[in-house]
């Protein structure tokens, strides 16, 4: 699943599922689950849109776009929220970034 995004500095990353990080689509929300740091974590409306979106493996413009329709926003708008749900994920240690395609190499990982 992989998910590639150009964040400002024109950095092209790729995203992957923390090792540990499993989730499951319940009714209303998604759940990620941390069962080695005993941690969960329930995503609902816009941000789980992102994560489906994301493992969709839809492009970052697609991704932008979608989320300013869904929020009734600017793109520009859309973008400041999808990033930081990014880098917000990243500090919970939900997601990471694949170093090997920062080099432009690949790696077997659950990318998001």
């Amino acid at each position: 699943m992989p998910h590639k995004t150009t964040l400002p500095d024109d950095e092209c990353l790729t995203y992957c599922c923390a090792p540990a990080v499993a989730w499951l689509r319940d009714a209303d929300q998604i759940l990620l689950v941390d069962p080695a740091r005993k941690q969960f974590w329930p995503i609902r409306g816009a941000e789980a849109a992102i994560w489906d979106f994301m493992i969709l493996a839809y492009p970052y413009e697609k991704i932008v776009r979608f989320l300013s329709l869904l929020l009734g926003t600017s793109t520009g708008e859309a973008k400041k929220i999808f990033l930081a749900v990014l880098r917000d994920w990243q500090r919970r240690g939900v997601i990471q970034v694949v170093e090997e395609n920062k080099r432009g190499e690949s790696g077997n990982h659950d990318r998001l």
